[in-house]
């Protein structure tokens, strides 16, 4: 492990990748052993070069996903109340309720489809309905 790969590519900790990248493949290109065949320096530097690039890449990562996971434990619960909403939307939508005849109470249909007697909780008013979705 590097102490400090950031000085290897010449680069500073708050570079872009892009600007990461960018130093990453203009050394390479310096210091490729199929341009200098022969030369455990140059090898020796190459290999060097790569590893600071590798362990760049991996603290990186690491770091995005931990602040993806700080994201997704505030999201989801976010996520979970808001599909539910949706879900709510939908059936009102699709017409998941019916109002009572007699004493106009909304009622919420069975789930399978086909006729139904459905009886009201407040007035006790049976009635039959068609659930045809």
């Amino acid at each position: 492990m590097i102490s400090d790969p950031y000085q290897v590519l010449g680069v500073p900790p708050t570079a872009s990748d892009q600007e990461i990248a960018k130093a990453y493949r203009k050394l390479a290109r310096k210091y490729h052993p199929d341009l200098h065949p022969g030369d455990e320096e140059a090898a020796k530097k190459m290999s060097e070069i790569n590893a600071a690039y590798e362990q760049i890449k991996n603290m990186r990562k690491s770091q995005n996903s931990m602040e993806n996971e700080k994201f997704l434990q505030i999201w989801n619960p976010i996520k979970a109340e808001a599909s539910l909403t949706i879900r709510r939307i939908k059936e009102i939508r699709t017409h998941r309720f019916r109002k009572c005849p007699n004493c106009h109470t909304m009622l919420r249909l069975p789930r399978k489809t086909g006729k139904h007697t459905v009886k009201c909780p407040c007035c006790s008013h049976k009635f039959k309905v068609r659930v045809w979705f």
